[in-house]
């Protein structure tokens, strides 16, 4: 084996060029075969195990605990998270969030078990989606509008 490396080095040492480029067209190829693999598979389904059993069984009897969670995160930048502005302005958020197609359930950020930072400067809330719906991506570039319409709140 030593020997074959040996006689490749050398090679590659007398015909730096040729090796050049065919390194280069070797990162062509492979990246002319990642461009044409085509889309990632998102699916990730795996018929007869016992995790695949358990979401079925979830998807069919409880569809909010079968999807995906989510967590929105509202900040101030100038005063707190109790400000009628910055209120008015989650509360918008949480609206157009519960307006979605298929969400399941929002928290409250000011509810009995809020999630505000001690600074009151930050609040986070879940929110439960039904199933798994990766195609509806796109409806949140809508959420990310910072501020929802009021200024300072990101």
């Amino acid at each position: 084996m030593s020997s074959l490396l040996a006689r490749l080095a050398r090679y590659l040492t007398h015909h730096w060029k040729r090796g050049l480029l065919a390194a280069v067209i070797v990162l062509v190829l492979l990246g002319a075969a990642a461009g044409a693999g085509g889309e990632a598979a998102d699916d990730f389904e795996i018929p007869g195990t016992e995790s695949q059993q358990a979401l079925d069984l979830f998807r069919a009897h409880s569809p909010a605990f079968a999807g995906a969670d989510s967590t929105l995160v509202f900040t101030v930048q100038d005063g707190t998270i109790n400000d009628p502005q910055a209120k008015q302005a989650i509360e918008g958020a949480l609206d157009k969030v519960k307006a979605l197609p298929d969400i399941a359930s929002v928290a409250d950020p000011y509810g009995q078990d809020a999630t505000v930072s001690q600074d009151d400067k930050l609040a986070h809330e879940q929110r439960g989606e039904e199933g798994d719906q990766p195609e509806r991506r796109g409806d949140q570039e809508d959420l990310r509008d910072p501020g929802a319409g009021a200024r300072g709140v990101a």
